[in-house]
């Protein structure tokens, strides 16, 4: 019997209305809100479900955020490291983090040299 990985995404959905001076303050009061739990989400709030069969091949995460990646996502790349990064200060963080000096980041980002290796592109998985 084979062994298969489901993704099971839930949505949940509400609408609050605020008054504030913009649209940001709207937000932020909002996310402050919602932070502060003084707006939960439940199954009364339910949108949607879906289902994806994840690959047999090993999961990707993106090493900043923990993201589960898909094929076809647009994100920043350590190909040095292998390691996937949803923003690019977390990626050039780390590579500082680790000892490269200001130098070697100038190279490691410079699409136009050779040795390039920190970089946006695509996910694509190769299996």
């Amino acid at each position: 019997m084979k062994t298969f990985k489901i993704e099971v995404k839930e949505t949940l959905a509400a609408i609050h209305s605020v008054q504030a001076e913009t649209r940001e303050e709207a937000i932020a009061n909002i996310k402050n809100q919602y932070l502060n739990q003084e707006i939960i989400l439940d199954t009364e709030n339910f949108v949607q479900v879906e289902f994806q069969v994840l690959e047999d091949c090993s999961l990707t995460y993106t090493k900043d955020t923990k993201r589960l990646l898909k094929d076809g996502d647009s994100l920043f790349y350590n190909e040095w490291t292998g390691e996937w990064y949803d923003s690019w200060l977390a990626m050039v963080h780390d590579a500082w983090y680790k000892g490269m000096t200001k130098a070697e980041l100038a190279i490691a980002l410079d699409t136009e040299h050779t040795d390039c290796y920190l970089f946006y592109t695509s996910y694509e998985r190769d299996c």
